[in-house]
């Protein structure tokens, strides 16, 4: 469509969630929250200028590099209180380096207390207010079955204000 309009040499085109979407695709659960990939993984396509129609990356992104790459996309300068990591050197392939991991956060009914998931690499720790925190080595366990890692030293007892002080992977 892009090229039939003549918009392929000069626009962006972005589609993104703002969560992912179930669609019964978990058998462990069929409740939205941080511990299943179904929840919390984001579709993000882009196409535009110099951005390959092959190209795929598997670094972990998150919708709040929405903004800055939206800014660049546009010529405009980064701003300060815009969080988020500028996407377009890591889809036109100029680097395959980036910031590679996400938060997410969960405070509804089903799960009957608060979980937080931070998501780095290859690595997924999730902290549940009041329970066990969990570790999973995603890449050799990608249906999140295997528990590597459970450790009361690191109780979430309260809501943490940022989950990155509290836990480092």
């Amino acid at each position: 469509v892009p090229q039939r309009l003549g918009l392929a040499d000069d626009t962006y085109f972005a589609f993104s969630s703002d969560h992912g979407e179930l669609a019964l695709l978990s058998t462990s659960s069929t409740t939205r929250c941080p511990s299943t990939k179904e929840s919390v993984r984001v579709p993000m396509l882009m196409t535009g200028p110099s951005i390959p129609a092959s190209g795929e990356s598997e670094n972990v992104v998150s919708t709040i590099d929405l903004c800055p790459t939206f800014l660049a996309m546009a010529g405009l300068q980064e701003r300060s209180d815009c969080d988020g990591e500028d996407l377009l050197p890591l889809a036109t392939g100029l680097t395959t380096d980036s910031r590679n991991n996400a938060y997410a956060c969960f405070t509804g009914t089903t799960l009957n207390t608060s979980a937080y998931m931070l998501r780095q690499d290859n690595w997924k720790y999730i902290a549940y207010v009041g329970h066990p925190s969990q570790l999973f080595d995603i890449a050799n366990d990608p249906n999140d079955i295997v528990i590597d890692f459970k450790d009361s030293r690191i109780p979430v007892e309260n809501e943490p204000g940022d989950i990155g002080t509290t836990v480092e992977i």
